[in-house]
C-alpha cells in the first residue's frame, strides 16, 4: 500500500537534545591519547570559527565544505579510528519519546528518513545502540572512507554522499519519489533555518528550538515551534498532521462502523464487503 506522506528529520539537535550540540562535539570532547589536547585545540579553534559566522548568517556553501572536510581530515591527522568514534559515542541517547515517536509512524506506514549535515556511520551507530536502527528507512549522510576496513583509521569520506543543507531539499525529494509520495506530502523536522529544506511548505515544518531567541528564527521558516525537551509536542503535531487518533482525549474519539451488520469493520469504506460507512459512534456508547 503506497503511505500518504513521508517524514524526514534532521538529527543533530532534533532527535538527540541540544545539549550534545552534534555527534562530532561528542567525539571531539571526549578523545584521549597522548596528543589528545592538541587534538581539541585544533578542533574548538575550528568549530568556534564556524559557530561565530552561524550565530550572525547562514553559512556559505564553500564554508560549509570547508568545515565539514577540515573536520575529516583532522580525524586522518590524530589518527581516530572507527570503533574509537564508536566507543565514545556509544552513551548517546535519543530525546525521550523519539522510540515512540517512531514506532508509531512504522505502525501507520510512514516512511522516514534522517536527512542531516553529518556523518552516516555515526548517526547509523547511535540509532543502533538506541534500538531503532529497524525503525529509520533512510539515513541521508556522509559515508565515511577507512583504513583496514570497518574499524580502521578515519581517512576522509565519499564525496558523493555528503549532504550540505542546501542538499537536504534534493534529498527528501528524492526520498519522496522513492515511495511514489508527492512533493507536497512531505513533513519534517528540524531544529535549524539551514532544515528549510525539509517539508516542501513551511506548515509542513516543526521546529525544535532550545531558548526564546531559536523560536524566533525558526519561526520565520517552521510552521510549528517548540522550546519541549522531549518528543512529546513532535508526536502530537505528527498525529494532527497525519490525521492519527492516538494521543486524543477518550470522550472525543469515534470509531466508524461499516453498516454491513454481518461485518463491522471499523473502515471509511469496508475492505472486507465493500460497503460505504454510513454511521459513527462514540467509543462509550
Amino acid at each position: 500500500m503506497k503511505p500518504r506522506a513521508v517524514v524526514v528529520f534532521d538529527f543533530d539537535g532534533t532527535l538527540i537534545s541540544n545539549d550534545y550540540v552534534s555527534l562530532y562535539n561528542v567525539v571531539d570532547q571526549a578523545v584521549v591519547g597522548f596528543d589528545a589536547e592538541e587534538y581539541k585545540d585544533k578542533v574548538n579553534k575550528l568549530r568556534n570559527k564556524y559557530f561565530a559566522i552561524v550565530k550572525r548568517r547562514k553559512l556559505t556553501v564553500k564554508e560549509q565544505t570547508e568545515w565539514f572536510n577540515r573536520t575529516i581530515e583532522l580525524y586522518f591527522e590524530f589518527g581516530l579510528t572507527k570503533q574509537e568514534a564508536k566507543d565514545i559515542l556509544r552513551t548517546v541517547k535519543l530525546r525521550d519519546g523519539v522510540k515512540e515517536c517512531l514506532e508509531m509512524l512504522k505502525e501507520e506506514n510512514i516512511p522516514v528518513a534522517v536527512i542531516s549535515y553529518g556523518i552516516k556511520d555515526f548517526i547509523e551507530f547511535v540509532l543502533e545502540v538506541n534500538g531503532v536502527s529497524h525503525l529509520v528507512d533512510k539515513i541521508y549522510s556522509a559515508k565515511l572512507r577507512t583504513f583496514k576496513y570497518d574499524v580502521g583509521i578515519i581517512t576522509g569520506f565519499y564525496k558523493e554522499t555528503l549532504i550540505l543543507p542546501r542538499d537536504k531539499k534534493r534529498a527528501a525529494h528524492e526520498f519522496a519519489k522513492k515511495h511514489k509520495v508527492p512533493y507536497k506530502k512531505i513533513i519534517g523536522v528540524g531544529d535549524s533555518i539551514h532544515d528549510d529544506g525539509l517539508g516542501d511548505t513551511k506548515n509542513n515544518r516543526f521546529g525544535i528550538a532550545n531558548d526564546e531567541d531559536k523560536v524566533k528564527l525558526l519561526q520565520r521558516c517552521m510552521g510549528t515551534v517548540s522550546r519541549e525537551e522531549t518528543f512529546s509536542d513532535v508526536q502530537k503535531w505528527l498525529e494532527k498532521k497525519l490525521d492519527i487518533n492516538q494521543g486524543r482525549p477518550e470522550e472525543d474519539k469515534y470509531l466508524e462502523a461499516c453498516a454491513n451488520p454481518l461485518c463491522g469493520r471499523n473502515n471509511k469504506v469496508c475492505h472486507d464487503c465493500g460497503n460505504f460507512i454510513l454511521r459513527q459512534f462514540r467509543i462509550s456508547d
